[in-house]
């Protein structure tokens, strides 16, 4: 089976066993009865069946948010308080992929039994206890989650490295959008801000802003070069609010305001073409 809509996705195993890959990672992961996987915002998720002689079947409860709408919701939002809303906290702490194994015990186990009466019989008031019982069910995910990674620690340099790269590689095809936030480029990875944050820190010894603002410099050092881009058009291509944000930071970054940059560009082709020059007296 392959899915590959959008959507934020909570998955507790209540029986069987089956393979599955995110996006296009080689890497295939198991998941097995009680285990809880969380896949929020990958828009490709592929479940493998290994034995091809042999129909597995895999009993499943998936909690599907819409990402969009807790994304738009978050940015909507005027507090920075993750308890200020469902939206806030979802995205705080189950923002990226987790596996959980052996995560689902008698507590999640009762939720989800009631959840599933609830839906069967749609009494009366059925879509608020749904939405309690939801929100509930987040709450114990997230607190599974800080309680595991409080556990025993794994070296996971491999893939801070990968996680790292792809950060960076997100970053440069997004240069230009002035809106580009920690947030989004977090969630496009899977990843909570803080843990994004901290590990592209530890591998590059710089923090995330510092690393997207030396990028649109040196993006806008290419732009520098044609003579037919003002700086305000310079300024919005790569990123920055206005002109004078932009220049402040290049000043900053470079010793030299990108004026100053631009005139001595032009002076080194200048005297590039110079002496590229055959005098009248080399020719005889």
């Amino acid at each position: 089976m392959l899915l590959e809509k959008s959507t934020f996705k909570i998955f507790f195993v209540l029986n069987g066993e089956i393979e599955h890959r995110l996006n296009y990672e080689t890497e295939v992961r198991k998941l097995k009865k009680g285990d809880i996987f969380l896949c929020p915002g990958f828009q490709r998720h592929c479940f493998i069946n290994t034995d091809t002689r042999n129909h597995k079947k895999v009993h499943v409860v998936r909690f599907l948010l819409d990402e969009k709408l807790i994304r738009s919701s978050v940015a909507r939002s005027k507090s920075n308080s993750v308890e200020e809303g469902v939206s806030q906290f979802f995205y705080r702490y189950l923002n990226r992929a987790e596996q959980l194994c052996e995560g689902i015990d008698s507590e999640v186990a009762r939720i989800l039994q009631v959840l599933r009466k609830e839906c069967e019989s749609r009494e009366v008031g059925y879509r608020h206890v749904v939405y309690s019982l939801c929100v509930e069910l987040g709450t114990l995910v997230a607190r599974r989650l800080r309680d595991s990674l409080d556990g025993p620690k794994v070296s996971l340099d491999a893939h801070s490295k990968h996680l790292v790269t792809s950060g960076k590689e997100y970053i440069l095809k997004n240069l230009g959008r002035q809106e580009l936030t920690l947030g989004e480029i977090a969630w496009s990875l899977g990843k909570s801000e803080e843990h994004f944050a901290r590990i592209f820190k530890k591998e590059t010894g710089q923090s995330v802003f510092d690393y997207i603002r030396c990028a649109r410099v040196n993006l806008a050092k290419t732009y520098l070069r044609d003579p037919s881009l003002g700086m305000v058009r310079i300024a919005d291509l790569v990123g920055f609010a206005s002109q004078s944000f932009f220049s402040r930071t290049f000043n900053k970054l470079v010793g030299i305001s990108p004026s100053a940059y631009r005139k001595s560009l032009a002076v080194e082709i200048l005297e590039y073409q110079k002496r590229l020059e055959v005098s009248p007296e080399s020719l005889k």
